[in-house]
């Protein structure tokens, strides 16, 4: 996990180009949604739900319409299990009190503006490497005076290299100060643990708050 790690933030670094002198720095915060598809979203597959993204983002202006730089994301998305109680019998159920999915992402990104000034549409294209796991808890009931038994942990389905491509725009509000929104295609390798499927896929939705240097 360590290695691919680095060796992600080697990669990255060396694909994102050194910036002029006078090139503008801009860090943006992403808030949105994650919406699977696909067998990721499929429920007889990886049953993953619309979950939520959060994300920051580092670019160096390297053209008057192109901008790279490095983007880290934490997006959650619960399966269709959560919450739900599924009876047993004789007084006897097991409910999920936790059962989401839990993908890092780390990469190099870069836009290119269709438009510039003070209103900026863009198409977006990104790789990096996406690190997923699946947390659960289960507690095991029945009739009283039987007392719930909880189990919990976690599977590691794996750290894989992917892709994503998005439009967007984002619009200046003040001399430092941009607000946009943009919405990306994420895919990327997953191993053994998300059933019925060795990709996950999902779209976000996010708004953007970003502060030009």
């Amino acid at each position: 996990m360590i290695h691919r790690i680095v060796l992600a933030a080697a990669f990255c670094l060396a694909w994102v180009p050194a910036p002029a002198g006078a090139a503008h720095i801009s860090a943006t915060f992403y808030p949105g949604v994650a919406i699977p598809v696909g067998d990721f979203a499929d429920d007889s597959l990886g049953n993953a739900q619309t979950g939520f993204q959060l994300g920051v983002a580092l670019d160096a202006k390297l053209a008057e319409r192109l901008s790279a730089g490095l983007e880290v994301s934490w997006t959650a998305n619960n399966t269709g299990l959560e919450g739900e109680t599924i009876d047993q019998g004789g007084g006897f159920y097991v409910r999920a009190d936790q059962d989401q999915y839990e993908t890092k992402h780390f990469g190099a990104r870069a836009r290119y503006f269709l438009m510039t000034g003070n209103f900026r549409p863009f198409a977006l294209g990104g790789i990096g490497l996406y690190d997923m796991s699946h947390h659960f808890e289960y507690a095991l009931g029945g009739p009283v005076p039987t007392q719930e038994v909880k189990q919990s942990g976690s599977n590691d389905l794996g750290s894989n290299f992917g892709w994503k491509a998005g439009l967007g725009f984002e619009g200046v509000v003040s001399p430092s100060v941009l607000l946009g929104l943009d919405a990306e295609y994420n895919s990327f390798s997953v191993d053994e643990g998300v059933p019925g499927t060795s990709t996950a896929s999902f779209w976000t939705i996010r708004a953007s708050i970003g502060h030009e240097f």
